[in-house]
């Protein structure tokens, strides 16, 4: 499988962490228009489905052994 990876130009990258930033000034927006979608799907009598996730947090500069395959010249 490597073979075939590095023939169509991909290479093994060591995974890196990298500290989280500050949240997105507009990010409350995606939430108001779920809240308005689901109202309006409401009104017509579609069901709503509601799907709480989980970010996953970084819990300090651990090392990860990982690796994945990526495209030559990219991050």
């Amino acid at each position: 499988m490597h073979r075939l990876l590095h023939d169509s130009n991909y290479s093994l990258k060591g995974n890196l962490k990298v500290p989280e930033g500050s949240g997105h000034p507009s990010r409350n927006e995606q939430f108001e228009y779920i809240n308005a979608e689901s109202g309006r799907m409401l009104e017509r009598g579609n069901p709503v489905l509601s799907v709480d996730t989980k970010k996953k947090e970084v819990l300090g500069n651990f090392a990860n052994g990982g690796r994945e395959w990526s495209a030559r010249g990219m991050a």
